[in-house]
């Protein structure tokens, strides 16, 4: 289990714990099992996908290309649990990362057109207990902040090693969320400490990611609505959209049909499984969904907040989704989602890096053309050169679909 202890360490250090969100306007550049009636991939396309595979050491990855209104293509390569040789499909289920935080912004979009939150009001309007940075606790935390990643609240590295459940041999976290903003965040928590739970600037003054500070957004959600997140997100996102087998705890999902995290042994050589993990802050990257379902959600918001008969956001709503919020702090950055170019094109998208899984989903909005990719190994400095490879990749075959 010591080993475990130090990849999550390693993780939250380089990729503030659950995400490994990347934006910027540079140039983002590359350092078997059943397809789906989308159609399979090429002899090339395939040998393409396994080779680079092999160097980011996944173990396994599904793809998807989403374009228009529709589904043009998904595979998967390689094996979702190596031990069992059990290979990845378009269907199986991998932990998101921060991809997930896609879906907590939606969440809390539904609830601002509902007139129940406020983008802009004090936190403090909905909440049961008080957030303040102690550092300038006249200055009010809002919504907005916490979707745009100036909140002025961090990430506790040993917090966060604390409560993984990968250090007590896997499963759901049994502190619920409310209970671990209040000790982490609430004014007088047991777990403040001066300087590292919240940064010396003030909120709304400077952009610095915070997975807890999307964790508190969901939190909004359960406090404002009476549900608790995740049945809210059944209700209003998944059941509507069609992603019925996406869920945000283990308890609610067929294990069977979950890719396994693995680390690669680089002195053995071999690849190591994780338990299946949990940690109590989840909103911000615990969700399990396929690349088939998760790309319901992107279809619906290329096509303004839309999927066939399902609306889950109004187009204005989703206008301010990909709106830059504080151009100032930074240029590159809308309500959870970064803007990048990647083979040349101007992106929408989101990355996810936990222990023992890599994500990404991207689209050009108006070419209304995404490409979603999930794997079941370590992000890395060469598994982030692999995603963009195929991110290219996969880009320029949408353009033949």
């Amino acid at each position: 289990m010591n080993g475990s202890r130090e990849i999550v360490s390693i993780l939250i250090l380089l990729c503030g714990v659950t995400g490994c969100a990347t934006s910027g306007k540079a140039q983002r550049e590359a350092a078997t099992p059943e397809a789906s009636a989308a159609g399979a991939a090429t002899d090339d396309l395939a040998a393409f996908m396994t080779r680079q595979m092999d160097t980011a050491k996944f173990p396994g990855l599904a793809a998807c290309i989403v374009k228009g209104d529709s589904v043009r293509w998904a595979q998967g390569f390689g094996y979702a649990d190596i031990a069992s040789s059990k290979p990845v499909t378009p269907d199986t289920l991998f932990l998101l990362g921060s991809v997930a935080k896609a879906v907590t912004a939606v969440a809390v979009m539904q609830l601002v057109e509902a007139g129940m939150i406020d983008l802009d009001a004090d936190v403090n309007t909905y909440l049961p207990f008080e957030v303040r940075n102690p550092a300038h606790p006249r200055v009010p935390i809002c919504a907005r902040m916490l979707l745009a990643h100036t909140s002025s609240i961090r990430d506790d590295a040993d917090i966060y090693r604390s409560l993984y459940t990968l250090n007590t041999g896997g499963g759901d976290s049994p502190m619920p969320l409310r209970q671990f903003l209040e000790h982490y965040l609430a004014t007088g928590g047991d777990w403040i400490a001066p300087g590292v739970t919240y940064t010396g600037f003030a909120p709304g003054s400077q952009f610095h990611h915070s997975n807890v500070g999307v964790a508190l957004a969901g939190y909004l959600v359960e406090a404002v609505s009476g549900l608790s997140f995740d049945a809210y997100c059944k209700r209003r996102i998944f059941e509507p959209l069609g992603m019925t087998d996406s869920h945000w705890f283990l308890s609610e999902t067929n294990i069977e049909n979950v890719a396994t995290p693995h680390r690669f042994d680089i002195v053995a050589k071999v690849f190591v499984p994780y338990a299946h993990y949990g940690h109590p802050a989840y909103p911000d990257g615990q969700l399990r969904a396929s690349v088939s379902q998760f790309a319901r959600l992107i279809i619906a918001l290329m096509n303004d907040g839309r999927l066939e008969v399902a609306r889950v956001l109004r187009r204005e709503s989703v206008e301010e989704l990909f709106t830059i919020q504080y151009p100032d702090q930074n240029p590159d950055l809308g309500l959870v989602w970064w803007y990048g170019l990647i083979g040349g094109h101007e992106a929408i998208g989101l990355d996810g890096g936990d222990a023992g899984v890599c994500t990404s989903v991207f689209f050009l909005r108006q070419e209304k053309i995404g490409v979603l990719l999930f794997a079941n190994g370590d992000c890395s400095v060469i598994g982030d050169g692999v995603r963009f490879a195929i991110q290219e990749r996969l880009l320029r075959e949408a353009a033949a679909r």
